[in-house]
């Protein structure tokens, strides 16, 4: 084969190169993450730590809850098993339930 065959042959093969290396570049920028998706990824994130604050005062709520229950329980117990029979102690412990509620 002469000399300017094979250099109009690797001149083919440098223009395929060069036109696969642009369509790599394009395929790999579009399989990238776009802006829309980073923001998307951005408010996941902050979105996921503000249900974790949320989460987190929704158990303790809770626990007060439980715990006002428990104390409740105990009043009530304490006004109507009938060992309180003094009208002030009952009268008391009547508004620290309407308190407690």
């Amino acid at each position: 084969m002469n000399v300017s065959r094979q250099l109009f042959n690797l001149q083919e093969v440098d223009q395929e190169l060069a036109s696969n290396e642009q369509a790599h570049a394009r395929i790999s920028s579009q399989m990238g993450e776009s802006k829309d998706v980073l923001n998307t990824r951005v408010q996941l994130e902050t979105e996921t730590q503000q249900l974790g604050e949320i989460t987190h005062n929704q158990h303790t709520l809770e626990w007060e809850i439980e715990d006002l229950s428990a104390k409740l329980s105990k009043f009530e117990k304490e006004l109507y098993s009938g060992k309180t029979t003094n009208p002030k102690e009952l009268s008391s412990l009547q508004q620290e339930i309407g308190k407690r509620l």
